[in-house]
């Protein structure tokens, strides 16, 4: 028994906690450095330009962003009373966006393959 002699029972039963809506947060890069406005839909939802906040339902959405001829499809959820961020990702050249390397790739990799590197870097340099 707590303190001061009072029993305290409490119960819960499922649908008596509200929760609140999420928000979606989308922006757009041109090479992964500009901020862009692109278009993006919000599948069953609406169409906006970036950079936009959106308050949603929690639930999973698709996202369509089109910049430039350029398109990718992406996938949110959202949460309860949390914000969900989303970057869409363009070139300038309309080629497909390449993933940067793992930090520590080079690092790791060299030791046991010396030179694994060298010929990647110097058609970086050509480009």
């Amino acid at each position: 028994m707590p303190a001061g002699g009072k029993n305290i029972q409490s119960f819960w039963t499922p649908g008596e906690i509200e929760l609140g809506a999420g928000v979606l947060d989308v922006q757009a890069f041109v090479d992964a450095t500009t901020e862009v406005p692109a278009s993006v839909e919000v599948v069953g939802v609406e169409t906006r330009v970036t950079p936009f906040q959106l308050t949603l339902e929690p639930g999973t959405y698709t996202l369509k962003g089109t910049y430039q001829g350029q398109t990718q499809i992406k996938v949110a959820t959202i949460y309860p009373d949390q914000t969900t961020y989303v970057k869409f990702l363009f070139t300038s050249d309309g080629t497909q966006p390449k993933p940067p390397l793992l930090p520590n790739v080079r690092e790791k990799l060299y030791p046991i393959i010396p030179g694994v590197f060298d010929r990647v870097d110097q058609l970086r340099q050509q480009r």
